[in-house]
């Protein structure tokens, strides 16, 4: 889509100015302060590759010298994980459940500085609904995904799938 923002400001002072835009209806970001928004991530289904948790933002610094016209084009603060398989000719197992626990996950992005925050980093565990699991996904067999935030440190962020076949667990990692 596409925006227009009428502005009035003092001229010759500098300003950083965010945008960030998301779906209205997402409980998932804390945005009262768009300088660091805030992610819930258990308000976001893991099983669902829903759009509705899509965001967007941009960050323009700049001096007013009299009018300005831009054109602002925003970016994703996130990134996707994604659990599933090829299309293969063996067939799969049942898998009747699964969870994502994904380590050193950011839950502030800094949108200044255009990363998630090192002090802000935890574990966190999806859980999809056994009902949504996808047979047919993208290039074969979609089981769980999710939106996040990366982190800013050099941690890596890790990720271990556990599922859940004929009744047994299987790690994942």
């Amino acid at each position: 889509g596409k925006a227009i923002v009428n502005l009035s400001l003092a001229s010759t002072n500098t300003y950083n100015i965010i945008f960030w835009a998301q779906n209205e209806e997402c409980g998932a970001y804390d945005v009262k302060d768009l300088r660091r928004v805030k992610i819930d991530y258990s308000a976001m289904s893991a099983s669902e590759d829903s759009e509705e948790f899509e965001s967007f933002y941009a960050v323009k610094n700049f001096t007013v010298y009299g009018s300005v016209e831009e054109t602002i084009h925003l970016k994703r603060p996130l990134a996707l994980i994604y659990f599933g398989e090829q299309e293969s000719d063996v067939e799969s197992p049942s898998i009747t459940g699964i969870s994502l626990t994904v380590s050193n996950l950011a839950t502030v992005f800094n949108t200044l500085e255009g990363c998630g925050e090192v002090a802000t980093e935890k574990q966190v565990t999806f859980v999809a609904d056994a009902q949504n699991l996808s047979p047919n996904g993208l290039n074969g067999k979609k089981y769980t995904m999710n939106y996040v935030f990366a982190s800013g440190s050099s941690s890596q962020v890790k990720a271990e799938a556990c599922f859940e076949i004929d009744g047994r667990e299987e790690p994942l990692v």
